[in-house]
């Protein structure tokens, strides 16, 4: 092996990896190794689109100013788990991408774009888009490439089409129309035709078809060419090989109204971009339509499907809100999972099939990664009307309980298989693949096929932050819970396994044993909960200084006398994650149902009280001595790691967390300890100065405290002000955090009537 090689391990498959420090981008010195490190990061996104698809790469071994290849043939030394399928008239050997190996390999040969066929496995020759390409001029303004995009948008809607948009990475942007499998190359290149001619007669200054660059020296074409057997468009999430590494990016519509150039979106800031808004084109299949030219009416009769006789004698039409067996027809590829809490939580899911929804029930819910196998037993067909039932089956009725639409939309199947099948479910609640196996007697084994981007399980999740008020929101958009006085817990559920991280991800789950019931005291099998660690006294009011010093305890021993001496109650108050999918672009109120439901009462856990008089009770937090309240929009989503105005917090006090820069030398009857605490605020890595805080403890307090600094790693000072009293100052890293009450903001920034409250080491 080379000595500038290396041999790693993707999946199931090892890769020798040659040339990493070898610059592909000289003006941006991005090297090898990191286009490698995007295109794996970014795998589990960029296969939900390119998945199943025929690729082309653009390979530029020597950097994107040396030689171009253009790759479609897979070559003959490709290693043999490199799937292809040989497509077209001349039967090229395409590669075929399934997994993050692929992505590896082909990014090891400097195959910096990836470009995608229009159709995807098993449907090679029905194209699931069809995409008009707007093409400027050389230097064309692209602040107009915008309104032309946001005019097609409006033009292809009058269609009844639902666009989406990207940006070519280039200089312009790719509007794409999802389509149902149904049509032939031909079909929709007629189809896009007559749109492209109809919008370019709507704007013939600025529009043209013609594809000549002569002959359109001032206009844009509308490319409604590439939509053949033999075209492609830069994949979803591509780079691109010009200066600044750009990306062929999916943006939302309103996304592209504030872009201000295509190097917004480029290999240093993609990949967070989608793991901090989530990917723009993740539900694309599931608003897919059928051609505008082919359009077919749905149609109802009163006949239903012989299969669904077991549907009907299972149940008395008069007495449960279930629907009947009457026959719709449908489009053939809806799905809908449902969460059903009968006698036991569980969750059907249904896939259309021969007009009606052959359906499994799934005890433990989706799996959320590859690996997990979950049973599902199948159950008598559905009538085709079960993809928009919700509500409550009455008690002693089959299947008595409630009923929720946990996701519904489009499904494909992509790989038929002896005992069962792959099959890609697409939605705006969930998009993932999935394989099903018959196993016998109604049971089969369902697994997640791909990696999720975001594991809410694995990876360190941070919580929502609240924006301040002095006042409290009044709106029936709100509801309002008590503001608990304790430590900021982010809870996982996998399987039956408990993790509790703070609010700076360390995990304290062995400090709370009580804490750690899943069979006791939840009714799911996989969840990401939002919640605060308390300890209560007598009254029921949280004590602060309790729970903090729980985690102090190390020992088995000390940590299980402690949770009998100061035992811990969790208050749960948002769900961002729930057997087998995210919730956090559901509403607020959504996901406080399905939480609520999730949780056993009479346990360690229990539900924060949500009340509609905001009012009144922040006068009940007063009188009690409470922190606060929290005002919540009931239609609010969750932005995990944010400060988001859906949440509100009004505290009874003004006080700030503060990070503790330094401490001043000690005078007087303080001379064997410290003088005050030099205090800012944390903004991005950033810190405000917000002046000292020298009172708020007593002579005991303040010798707890100066120990904590003192364990504190000494440092050089690292904000540009200068206090008078420097070259008196002690000056720590940036680790500890405490809270201080205040009177007021001064004009220069610091804090007025600074008084020290508590150190804060659970955000430290």
């Amino acid at each position: 092996m080379a000595k500038d090689s290396k041999l790693v391990e993707i999946g199931k498959h090892k890769i020798e990896l040659t040339n990493l420090d070898k610059i592909l981008y000289p003006d941006d010195h991005v090297i090898k190794a990191q286009i490698i490190e995007y295109y794996l990061r970014i795998a589990p996104t960029i296969l939900r689109h390119i998945k199943g698809r025929a690729l082309s790469f653009i390979r530029y071994p020597d950097g994107i100013d040396g030689e171009q290849f253009f790759q479609k043939n897979k070559p003959d030394w490709a290693p043999d788990w490199i799937e292809s399928a040989k497509l077209g008239k001349e039967k090229k050997n395409y590669i075929i991408a399934i997994n993050e190996a692929t992505l590896v390999w082909t990014a090891n040969l400097a195959a910096i774009e990836i470009h995608q066929a229009q159709s995807r496995q098993p449907d090679f020759d029905k194209p699931d888009y069809f995409v008009i390409d707007l093409d400027p001029p050389d230097g064309y303004p692209f602040e107009r490439i915008i309104q032309m995009a946001l005019d097609c948008k409006i033009h292809l809607e009058s269609y009844g089409y639902i666009p989406f948009v990207k940006t070519t990475g280039r200089k312009s942007v790719h509007i794409v129309v999802p389509l149902e499998t149904l049509y032939t190359y031909d079909e929709i290149a007629a189809a896009t035709q007559e749109i492209g001619k109809s919008f370019v007669k709507k704007y013939p200054e600025t529009t043209t078809l013609k594809i000549a660059k002569g002959a359109r020296p001032d206009k844009v074409l509308i490319d409604i060419y590439r939509n053949r057997e033999s075209q492609t468009i830069a994949a979803p999430y591509s780079l691109r090989a010009l200066p600044g590494a750009t990306v062929s990016m999916p943006i939302t519509w309103e996304q592209l109204e504030n872009t201000s150039a295509i190097t917004d979106y480029n290999i240093e800031n993609a990949l967070q971009m989608v793991l901090d808004e989530g990917d723009a084109w993740e539900s694309i299949g599931a608003y897919a339509t059928e051609l505008h030219t082919k359009r077919t009416k749905i149609h109802t009769t009163g006949k239903a499907p012989e299969s669904l006789e077991k549907y009907k004698q299972k149940r008395e039409f008069q007495r449960t809100p279930e629907p009947d067996a009457s026959y719709a027809a449908g489009s053939g590829n809806a799905f809908v999972v449902h969460r059903h809490h009968a006698s036991r939580l569980h969750y059907d899911l249904r896939l259309e099939q021969d007009g009606v929804l052959k359906s499994w029930a799934v005890p433990k819910g989706l799996p959320p990664r590859p690996g997990i196998k979950r049973l599902a037993v199948q159950t008598e067909d559905h009538p085709l009307k079960y993809l928009d039932f919700h509500g409550s089956i009455p008690k002693g009725e089959y299947g008595g309980g409630d009923m929720w639409i946990y996701a519904r939309g489009k499904y494909q199947i992509s790989k038929t298989k002896k005992n069962g099948f792959y099959f890609r479910l697409q939605s705006k609640a969930l998009s993932a693949e999935y394989r099903i196996h018959d196993t016998g007697n109604n049971q089969w084994l369902l697994e997640r096929v791909e990696n999720p981007q975001i594991d809410y399980l694995l990876q360190p999740i941070e919580p929502m932050l609240a924006e301040s008020a002095k006042k409290v929101p009044v709106s029936s958009d709100y509801l309002y819970e008590v503001k608990w006085d304790g430590i900021r817990a982010i809870i996982t559920i996998d399987d039956g396994v408990i993790t509790i991280r703070s609010r700076n991800q360390k995990d304290i789950t062995t400090q709370f044993p009580e804490l750690c019931i899943p069979e006791e005291a939840f009714r799911i099998s996989t969840a990401c909960f939002d919640a605060e660690i308390v300890c209560l006294d007598d009254a029921g009011k949280p004590i602060f200084k309790d729970v903090i010093r729980r985690l102090f305890h190390k020992t088995e021993g000390a940590i299980e006398r402690a949770s009998k001496k100061t035992p811990a109650v969790c208050y749960l108050f948002d769900c961002l994650y729930l057997d087998g999918r995210p919730l956090v672009n559901e509403p607020w109120w959504q996901r406080r149902e399905w939480l609520t439901d999730s949780i056993k009462p009479g346990t360690s856990y229990r539900i924060s009280q949500a009340m509609e008089d905001g009012k009144a009770l922040f006068e009940a937090a007063k009188q009690m001595g409470l922190e606060g309240i929290v005002a919540k929009e009931v239609n609010g989503f969750y932005y995990p790691g944010k400060r988001s105005a859906v949440w509100t917090k009004v505290k009874v006090r003004e006080t700030i967390d503060c990070v503790i820069l330094g401490y001043t030398k000690g005078k007087g009857d303080r001379s064997s300890l410290f003088g005050a605490m030099h205090i800012a605020r944390e903004e991005n890595g950033t810190y405000k100065y917000l002046g000292k805080v020298g009172t708020g403890w007593d002579a005991k307090k303040m010798k707890e405290i100066f120990e904590t600094l003192q364990s504190v790693d000494t440092c050089d000072r690292y904000i540009d002000e200068k206090p008078l009293d420097d070259a008196e100052t002690t000056w720590i890293k940036p680790e500890l955090y405490c809270e201080v009450r205040y009177a007021s903001v001064t004009s220069a920034g610091t804090l007025r009537e600074p008084v020290f409250v508590r150190l804060r080491l659970d955000i430290g």
